[in-house]
């Protein structure tokens, strides 16, 4: 009863962020803060999972001040959905790598699995409300808002991109594009 308790608390906090957020009722709090600062935090939250089920997390993360204007919470929890699918969806013994880096006017941070891939038409449909890849719904529970949460967050709040490419068998890259901020207002 208690983890169908939790499983449904996490199902209404997500529909409800997510309705927050599509309605532009989110209250929107975005400060300068270091890419890779947050990410670090990120990355302890979910390295005890990552070691509870024998999967290397590497951090990759540009030694680069990675300047972005954010909503610190709303962006730490997507990072923190894209590295738990990654752990849930790899096996143990994989790997999942968080790395970070400056291309051109943004701030990307990648995060790459080993873990069971998707095809092509889940790729198209993985960021769509309550979709679950249907081969993988029994290696972990969850509710399908996690990635379209995530997506909104990245493109609708803070005007970046999250694209996913993937090989069936071989893992997965979810790739989040944000408009950097430089640490100095004129």
């Amino acid at each position: 009863m208690d983890t169908q308790a939790d499983r449904l608390q996490r199902l209404i906090e997500n529909l409800l962020n997510l309705a927050r957020i599509e309605a532009g009722v989110e209250k929107v709090d975005k400060q300068n803060h270091s890419l890779n600062e947050l990410l670090e935090n990120a990355y302890g939250v979910v390295q005890p999972s990552s070691e509870q089920k024998d999967i290397k997390l590497i951090a990759d993360l540009s030694p680069m001040y990675l300047g972005v204007l954010a909503d610190r919470d709303m962006l730490m929890q997507s990072a923190l959905n894209l590295l738990s699918n990654a752990i849930k969806y790899t096996k143990p013994g994989g790997k999942v790598t968080l790395r970070s880096r400056m291309e051109e006017n943004a701030a990307v941070f990648e995060v790459e699995d080993t873990g069971v891939g998707l095809t092509d038409e889940d790729c198209a449909k993985v960021f769509e409300k309550f979709y679950r890849v249907k081969k993988d719904q029994k290696m972990a529970p969850g509710t399908g808002l996690g990635l379209p949460l995530a997506k909104h967050v990245v493109e609708d709040v803070h005007g970046g991109k999250l694209t996913v490419s993937s090989q069936l068998g071989t893992g997965s890259i979810f790739r989040i594009s944000l408009p950097t901020h430089s640490r100095v207002q004129c």
